[in-house]
């Protein structure tokens, strides 16, 4: 009874491991729905020991694998002198493909951080020009009034349409301010103090959703009214859809809003409803050893140096 009750423990705890390791993820056209693998585990009790083992793994191949041992080595001079200086590579086709489309021009609007999808930070308006530049005054200033604001900053370039500049501020609001006379119209609920980070798209709507406002804040995709800063409650949950991690601006083609992650995915919304549409994994699929460990340690380290880091008698 009691042998057979150790079996039945034993067979919980390989279950427990197998669910804890197992990651869904849902929505991808290039990755499995199940993803088994010990960097999943979550739970403590299961994450310690894998851990522990890991490290004495890594150990053992520095020190018993001389591929290992010397696969952060530098390469010998003689190796690195006998290189080609130059490579040739011939195209295998004739059949190019041609790039028709053009660089818009920004006459009026500012839609998103950098100007438009091209980025090309540029203004075709000619009334401020080299020759009357330096004749420029402030018009006026606008001050958050925050004041947990000390050490804060805004790395994001604002957007204007028909004359009204949307921004982020160093309390983690949104806000609009009229662009003739620096104005306050709105100011957002409060997001991440890095909401925005990286800028702002908007969004003209259609025939059933208001203009909006869109941009990441940390894991959400945010959508909000453009005319009075609210959360768009037709977008996700109540404004909010969960992506993976980014700062970079959102790109908005056609019926679609794309978001690119620090996951290594590109993720595909519907603009009206943040409905998931697919993500594409764009990372790398290899999980193998080198050097003894799961990461690029620098080439300076030698292998023996390494064996001394991993076995915490030396500090980097």
């Amino acid at each position: 009874m009691k042998k057979n009750f150790v079996y039945y423990l034993i067979f919980l705890v390989i279950i427990a491991i197998l669910l804890d390791s197992t990651k869904l993820r849902s929505g991808y056209v290039n990755k499995s729905y199940f993803y088994l693998s010990p960097e999943n585990l979550s739970a403590s009790i299961f994450k310690k020991p894998f851990r522990y083992f890991s490290k004495k793994y890594e150990i053992f191949l520095l020190k018993y694998s001389k591929k290992h041992k010397e696969y952060w080595s530098l390469e010998s001079d003689k190796d690195r002198k006998n290189l080609k200086k130059k490579y040739t590579i011939k195209k295998n086709t004739n059949n190019l493909t041609k790039n028709i489309s053009q660089n818009p021009l920004n006459f009026e609007n500012w839609e998103r951080s950098h100007g438009n999808n091209h980025s090309n930070r540029f203004s075709n308006l000619k009334l401020i020009n080299k020759e009357n530049i330096r004749l420029l005054e402030v018009a006026w200033i606008y001050h958050s009034n925050n004041k947990k604001s000390l050490g804060r900053d805004i790395q994001c370039n604002p957007i204007i349409i028909n004359g009204t500049i949307y921004s982020p501020i160093v309390n983690g609001n949104i806000v609009a301010l009229d662009g003739y006379t620096g104005q306050e119209i709105w100011k957002s609920p409060i997001f991440n103090s890095d909401v925005a980070r990286r800028g702002l798209v908007y969004w003209e709507g259609n025939n059933l959703i208001k203009p909006q406002i869109f941009f990441n804040d940390g894991s959400k995709l945010i959508s909000l009214n453009a005319k009075d800063g609210s959360l768009n409650k037709n977008f996700g949950k109540n404004g909010r859809v969960s992506t993976g991690y980014s700062k970079i601006t959102p790109i908005i083609y056609k019926n679609s809003i794309i978001v690119a992650s620090w996951k290594k995915d590109l993720e595909v919304y519907d603009i009206s409803t943040g409905k998931l549409k697919w993500k594409y994994f764009f990372g790398d699929k290899k999980n193998e050893i080198n050097g003894g460990k799961k990461y690029i340690m620098k080439e300076e380290i030698p292998g023996e140096v390494f064996l001394q880091i991993l076995k915490g008698e030396l500090f980097i």
